[in-house]
């Protein structure tokens, strides 16, 4: 725990949660991971909803106002598939569905949460006008059509119901906050846990050579590109990958396919799940890992990959 003359060197930062509640309104099979389908579904909407240039990102001459750019870090092509392009994608958003069924019948639900960061908080009303529309498309490639329940922060007040929106109810919370009650849930060793695969960053990968170290640029690189960081924060973690503070670790190749439709294709996406443990020397950098448990690491993080608990052991 932090002595009280301690001061965390993180920036802050804001984010708050919505959890959508859906009723398909017929009998629907989905696929067992459906992060990657919810978010497809909710960038194709939003380019139809928001985009004034025809979706030819790369000639735009507006990307710095677009919604779609601000909320994925400037790097997004419409016209490329997302599962082709994710890995140099920094997104302001993160999906969470936890629910893994394929088959539901007709007035089953399903839950999912969307996690709103910094300057995406502005556009909880456009996520909710989305996922109202995407209830008349449809979800997934059979156009699964649903109702829109409605929209309620993790406490379960409701945030978005029966065409009434709460604002009061829209819970801004602080990363530091977060950190520093989590910071005192942690005593002894410090384990980090992969709870879904962990892909390398493709600017650090060497040739798929999955080497531990690259954990420490996906951390560097996920607070950077959210601005998280301050220069006595960069100057302590560029030490990172010389630190030596990883004791073991047991990680598992996990490898999933991905069906391309535009290009009758598949892509097959290789990452890490399991854990890595550290050294006592690593609690100076406690809460630089406690952030990232809430941002998630590495590539593909809008399919659903890079979410992490960091453990304390003994």
């Amino acid at each position: 725990m932090k002595q009280a003359n301690e001061v965390i060197l993180l920036q802050d930062i804001k984010y708050t949660e919505l959890v959508f509640k859906l009723r398909f309104l017929e009998d629907v099979k989905l696929p067992k991971y459906k992060t990657s389908m919810l978010n497809g579904a909710l960038l194709s909407i939003l380019s139809n909803l928001y985009c004034i240039n025809n979706k030819k990102c790369k000639e735009c001459n507006i990307t710095s106002r677009c919604i779609i750019q601000r909320l994925l870090g400037s790097n997004y092509d419409a016209q490329i598939p997302l599962i082709l392009q994710d890995t140099d994608i920094y997104p302001y958003y993160i999906v969470n569905c936890k629910n893994e069924r394929t088959n539901f019948i007709k007035y089953q639900e399903l839950i999912f949460s969307i996690k709103l960061i910094d300057y995406a908080i502005d556009y909880i009303s456009q996520f909710i006008y989305a996922f109202e529309l995407l209830g008349e498309v449809g979800l997934g490639r059979i156009k699964a059509k649903y109702e829109l329940i409605g929209v309620y922060d993790d406490k379960g007040q409701p945030i978005f119901e029966e065409g009434i929106l709460y604002e009061s109810n829209i819970n801004v919370k602080s990363i530091i906050d977060y950190v520093n009650r989590r910071r005192e849930s942690i005593h002894g060793q410090i384990s980090l846990e992969f709870l879904t695969p962990y892909v390398i960053d493709k600017k650090y990968s060497r040739q798929s050579n999955y080497n531990i170290n690259n954990i420490y640029f996906s951390v560097i690189n996920r607070l950077t590109s959210l601005n998280f960081l301050n220069e006595n924060d960069k100057k302590l973690l560029f030490l990172l990958p010389n630190s030596g503070i990883i004791s073991e670790f047991s990680l598992s190749i996990i490898k999933r396919n991905y069906p391309i439709k535009e290009k009758n294709q598949d892509e097959v996406i290789i990452g890490f799940k399991g854990k890595v443990c550290f050294i006592k020397e690593a609690d100076k950098y406690l809460d630089f890992l406690l952030a990232c448990e809430n941002l998630s690491i590495g590539a593909y993080i809008l399919l659903g990959y890079g979410n992490l608990i960091i453990k304390g052991e003994g």
